[in-house]
């Protein structure tokens, strides 16, 4: 893994890299994957995300209120195309809909497949969905530049045009990278947080004594960054 970029390069499928395009942090090389990564890391740090705190739980109670009595729930589309890919939109770009929702979901779901570029094919309507997703974060964008560079509530989106060094195009492909990584990397950790604990009933039964401890501490519905210091530190 330390001579990735020297020994050899890491690729991708030709319509994973059609649709998050060259200036993404997944496929770039050397010195500009360092630059990115080095964003990432700056705009992901935990005194410019615990703010959010709350975005997490209000989205979870958004998921479990929709969902209908004795429903049979399918957990990965849960996690997947309801949490995962509303907390994400909702992060990188400060909104959340549900046409956004589907747009991100038809994109990331596309990177995945064949690209043949034909109506009723997958790939087609991702690369379609792209095009959207393009116009709404360069139409973002500029409104932000005619406000004097100042994005509200756009989430990251908002630091990259304030803080960082980047075109508009970079911005694009910065983001459109995140939404398909975040999606696909919490998701599947969702997943197997689950099913682990289904599968120890010891770590099951301690989990909701705290879970019960928590309740009883905190009076708010929502928990709070000083709540979440209060639990961990004391």
């Amino acid at each position: 893994m330390q001579n990735e970029g020297k020994l050899f390069q890491s690729s991708y499928p030709k319509s994973f890299r059609d649709l998050v395009e060259k200036n993404g942090v997944i496929v770039v090389h050397g010195e500009q994957q360092k630059r990115l990564h080095a964003i990432v890391v700056n705009i992901t740090k935990l005194e410019k995300i615990s703010s959010n705190s709350s975005d997490v739980q209000i989205i979870l109670f958004q998921t479990i209120n929709y969902l209908l009595d004795k429903e049979v729930v399918v957990l990965q589309d849960v996690c997947s195309k309801k949490v995962a890919i509303n907390l994400m939109v909702n992060q990188l770009m400060g909104v959340s809909s549900e046409s956004k929702i589907k747009e991100i979901a038809c994109f990331g779901d596309g990177c995945l497949y064949v690209p043949i570029n034909l109506p009723r094919f997958i790939y087609h309507t991702a690369v379609k969905e792209r095009k959207g997703i393009i116009a709404k974060i360069k139409n973002m964008i500029a409104n932000g530049h005619q406000r004097g560079g100042s994005i509200e509530r756009s989430g990251v989106l908002g630091r990259l045009v304030e803080e960082e060094n980047l075109n508009d195009n970079q911005i694009v492909d910065f983001i459109i990278n995140l939404l398909f990584a975040g999606n696909k990397t919490t998701t599947k950790i969702r997943l197997f947080v689950v099913y682990f604990l289904t599968q120890c009933p010891q770590a099951l039964e301690l989990f909701l004594i705290e879970h019960e401890c928590i309740k009883r501490r905190i009076h708010n519905e929502i928990l709070e960054w000083d709540d979440y210091r209060a639990i961990l530190f004391n």
